[in-house]
């Protein structure tokens, strides 16, 4: 990593920002709530790390489904303009068949997500990587953003040491 470089931080949506209710829309789809601490934990992220979106919500590199997926868990916060500033800050990061092909290996790196693929896992394995992909899940775990910080800083410490 060269001087001043940020670390890039690729964040998950579901499962991470957002946890399921266990409920169903009207639709028929699952119900999503804005994660406890989302707020806090994006404002300390977007200060430290180029975060750039790595969800289904964002494969196509659209800020749209990003957006859309925020205000559907919580149409109340969404309107406040200072969280749907701070979600517009993150680029939504475009990947195809696996999230490993939206991930610039080149650079220093973290993962952050809920329930990583397959083929994005063994690629990280095979290049030496693994370390760079933290698993967590908000569903198992409602106050898990609160440690994301710590979680992220003991990783960060780890691979440098």
């Amino acid at each position: 990593m060269s001087k001043g470089e940020k670390i890039v931080l690729y964040l998950d949506i579901d499962g991470v920002f957002l946890h399921r209710t266990g409920r169903l829309t009207r639709t028929g789809y699952a119900e999503f709530e804005i994660s406890l601490g989302a707020e806090e934990f994006l404002l300390w992220a977007t200060e430290r790390f180029d975060c750039y979106w790595l969800s289904a919500r964002s494969a196509s590199g659209s800020r749209e489904g990003v957006e859309r997926a925020f205000r559907h868990a919580s149409p109340a916060t969404m309107t406040s303009r200072s969280f749907a500033a701070l979600v517009q800050r993150i680029t939504p990061c475009p990947w195809e068949a696996s999230k490993i092909t939206g991930i610039d290996r080149r650079r220093s790196f973290l993962w952050v997500d809920d329930d990583p693929d397959t083929a994005s896992v063994a690629a990280l394995e095979a290049s030496g990587q693994q370390d760079s992909l933290i698993v967590v899940s908000v569903d198992a775990d409602k106050g898990l953003l609160g440690k994301l910080p710590d979680m992220i800083l003991n990783r960060l410490e780890s691979t440098v040491s």
